[in-house]
């Protein structure tokens, strides 16, 4: 246990540090320009990154590259209060860019790349969990945008529901399990007639939590009618 401590701690130093340096690496980037001190350390940094509105963000490519990457850092951490820290950022990045220039060079990509990696995160925290789920469909609503000519199949979004499925019906923990089926609805309504693909496995789901409706906090009901008006 003790050593398992001390690489959890060496992991995160050295995380750190990687951290610190994008920091550095941003600052000697705007050499041309006024820079404060208050740059100088990550709460300073981060306070200076959420306090960055639209359309500051579209102006600065160099601090998006720089915010994905600092953010990506506090994913990879095993602390799940450094986790939901770096959903924080990357959330306020979302809100705060045009998807045109989040979606520039596979930025976006990048970042479902390392979302996709705690879809199944299902034994963790579950608070990590559930701001993953809404920050995962903040992101593939931006890559995977509504058409009205249907000009594409939700592929992402596809991927992304099949694996919330799988892990809706394996988990015996309840609120896990509600965590995953509220966040289904919500693909339910984005993908519409999409859905059908999943149909089979989407009732089997949505019927094995009625089983447990007394332990789910959720309209299972409505869910069941939506599954159905969808197809």
């Amino acid at each position: 246990m003790f050593d398992n401590d001390n690489k959890f701690e060496n992991y995160s130093n050295f995380n750190r540090e990687k951290r610190i340096k994008l920091i550095e690496n941003y600052q000697a980037s705007l050499r041309h320009k006024p820079v404060s001190s208050f740059l100088s350390d990550e709460a300073s940094f981060e306070k200076f990154t959420l306090d960055t509105k639209f359309p500051e963000f579209d102006e600065n490519e160099s601090l998006i590259e720089i915010v994905i990457r600092y953010s990506i850092l506090y994913l990879e951490e095993f602390n799940y209060e450094l986790k939901i820290k770096g959903l924080e950022l990357l959330d306020h990045l979302m809100e705060s860019t045009s998807p045109s220039l989040l979606n520039l060079n596979m930025r976006s990509r990048l970042i479902l790349s390392s979302f996709e990696r705690y879809i199944n995160d299902k034994d963790g925290s579950v608070i990590f969990l559930d701001k993953q789920m809404e920050s995962m469909r903040r992101l593939l609503n931006l890559i995977e945008t509504s058409y009205s000519s249907g000009e594409h199949n939700y592929k992402q979004h596809s991927i992304v529901f099949d694996s919330m499925l799988n892990n809706c019906y394996m988990t015996t923990n309840q609120t896990v399990k509600t965590i995953y089926f509220k966040n289904l609805i919500f693909y339910i309504i984005q993908m519409n007639v999409y859905t059908c693909r999943h149909l089979e496995k989407l009732l089997t789901v949505a019927f094995d939590c009625g089983l447990d409706n007394s332990k789910i906090n959720f309209d299972f009901e409505g869910t069941v009618n939506i599954c159905f008006m969808v197809s």
